[in-house]
């Protein structure tokens, strides 16, 4: 991080990355409100500066939690460039359009923002369904229900468990989404350039757009994200900058492939992290073979008889 800095960018570069390989619901890997305090401590450890440059690695989170991390960066520097070495999506996604300058290459890849809803299903689970596909369930019944004038019964068991407050949650959580990708946009990326409110709803609009990227783990590469309409810097412009990042972002993959972490949030003077709670962790069982201490019986020799050529053509 230090020769980064020295050497290439002369800005401080802090790292908030986590382990996307992860996935139990208890492993702290997503962006969460209890990160404040971390992300605090890890500003303040950043020399005075109006800059700063975020290596940022995530598989998203919450929008809360990631508004009010955007709140403190931004309200303590005035110019903010995100690194994607490798994966921001969802949430993390929505954090890097609050950069005044975004650098991916090749291996990176964005994702779309469309917000996913937990929804309780029978036996005490629950699953994660896109915010709008939910949305577009219901009124694929309501249309069918208009057009034949009556409800087929395959329809009953699902409008049972349909929740009008989650049918509103859902329609607030997308606006929320786009309206902070919209705003970040408008304020910094787009800051200053000509028709930014329309470039920021158009990019915001397309980024939470479940009907068109049909997936909310959808790989948005470099060209991509500038199709969408983002601003994206390409790290491959200089070589040797590229080659530290990646370096750093290799090095972090190793230690969470080594050891518990699951989360690092670090400067150059300042390191921590969040491990995987020892709850969740499976310590494999190893059984120890005993010798056979059985007495074995003797191989006797092999023999082998001589085999009796046949007289083939004569007659007996």
């Amino acid at each position: 991080m230090g020769e980064i800095e020295s050497e290439f960018t002369h800005r401080p570069l802090i790292c908030y990355a986590a382990d996307i390989t992860k996935s139990d619901p208890e492993v702290p890997n997503l962006i969460y409100p209890l990160d404040k305090t971390m992300f605090a401590d890890l500003l303040d450890s950043v020399n005075e500066s109006e800059s700063i440059d975020m290596l940022l690695q995530s598989p998203g989170g919450f929008p809360d939690a990631t508004e009010q991390l955007v709140s403190m960066l931004r309200g303590r520097f005035s110019d903010v460039h995100y690194y994607v070495p490798h994966t921001a999506k969802s949430a993390a996604t929505m954090m890097v359009c609050s950069g005044n300058k975004v650098y991916m290459d090749h291996r990176s890849e964005l994702g779309p923002i469309d917000p996913q809803i937990r929804i309780p299903k029978a036996g005490g689970v629950s699953i994660n369904v896109p915010a709008q596909a939910y949305l577009d369930g219901f009124d694929h019944i309501n249309q069918a229900l208009n057009k034949t004038g009556k409800l087929s019964s395959a329809y009953i068991p699902v409008l049972n468990q349909v929740d009008a407050a989650i049918l509103q949650m859902c329609r607030d959580s997308i606006n929320h989404s786009k309206t902070l990708v919209e705003t970040w946009l408008l304020d910094y990326m787009f800051s200053g350039q000509p028709d930014a409110k329309r470039r920021a709803r158009n990019v915001a609009g397309k980024l939470a757009d479940y009907r068109t990227l049909l997936s909310h783990g959808r790989p948005l590469g470099i060209q991509q994200a500038r199709e969408i309409g983002l601003i994206i810097e390409d790290m491959g412009d200089v070589p040797e900058l590229q080659a530290k990042v990646w370096e750093l972002y290799c090095r972090i993959e190793l230690l969470f492939d080594g050891a518990r972490w699951v989360k690092v949030l670090g400067s150059k003077n300042y390191w921590v992290g969040k491990l995987v709670p020892p709850s969740i962790i499976q310590v494999p069982i190893q059984q120890q073979i005993q010798p056979d201490t059985r007495p074995q019986p003797t191989p006797s020799p092999m023999t082998s008889k001589p085999r009796r050529r046949g007289s083939r053509g004569k007659k007996k």
